[in-house]
């Protein structure tokens, strides 16, 4: 009975203080820098429904790029970066999200705010690989950060 009640317990605060990550990985190239950022599937589809759109739905690609960027902001000294949204390949428990960052990082900043609307907890993480390899840690207190390491 004892070890029901704890269970129970456990069960019962970690559903009330869930933690909701995502995990990206990006590669520098020549043309600039290589995203796949992977997700929560159930997320993804809560932060479009909100919105209005449908993941499996007609126009549901389309959708996240959208949201991508409106939610993943990247800007220069010179102002905004377009992103290059390349697709999605979604399956029942993840969702991986391929874009591009066009030019060499230089004087970057990311806003990372995948989710930040449905959770407070969120925390998104960018691994940024290359000759500068660092990790980006995002969430409701620093949801932005420069690109490059000082």
């Amino acid at each position: 009975m004892r070890m029901v009640l704890l269970v129970m317990i456990w069960a019962a605060s970690a559903a009330a203080h869930p933690v909701a990550a995502t995990l990206g990985e990006a590669h520098w190239r020549p043309s600039g820098l290589e995203v796949a950022l992977t997700v929560p599937t159930h997320d993804l589809v809560a932060a479009l429904a909100r919105r209005g759109d449908d993941l499996f739905g007609a126009g549901g690609e389309a959708a996240v790029g959208r949201y991508l960027a409106a939610h993943f902001v990247v800007a220069s000294m010179a102002g905004p970066v377009a992103l290059r949204f390349v697709g999605v390949e979604s399956g029942p428990e993840q969702s991986t999200i391929f874009f591009e960052v066009p030019g060499d990082g230089v004087g970057v900043t990311v806003q990372h705010r995948l989710f930040f609307e449905l959770s407070p907890n969120q925390v998104n993480t960018l691994v940024v690989e290359g000759p500068r390899r660092r990790a980006l840690v995002f969430h409701r207190e620093v949801p932005a950060l420069p690109l490059l390491a000082p």
